[in-house]
């Protein structure tokens, strides 16, 4: 997770980031704060994190996986 911080500054400064049946982050700041509580917990678990598909339409991104 160390390795999204090359990312925070691709972020809008009005980005929203929904996690599906989970929750939806505004801001860059909330979303960079949950990125960093999300890297935290993930380095106190063994996790394989697999990518099913991306999706890109125009400023969207979506991204299906599993972990």
């Amino acid at each position: 997770m160390e390795n999204l911080k090359r990312y925070y500054s691709f972020i809008s400064d009005n980005a929203v980031w929904t996690v599906v049946e989970y929750d939806s982050f505004k801001g860059k700041k909330a979303i960079i704060e949950n990125c960093k509580q999300v890297g935290s917990y993930f380095k106190s678990v063994m996790t394989d994190f697999i990518t099913h598909s991306i999706i890109v339409d125009g400023n969207k991104v979506v991204i299906n996986g599993t972990a």
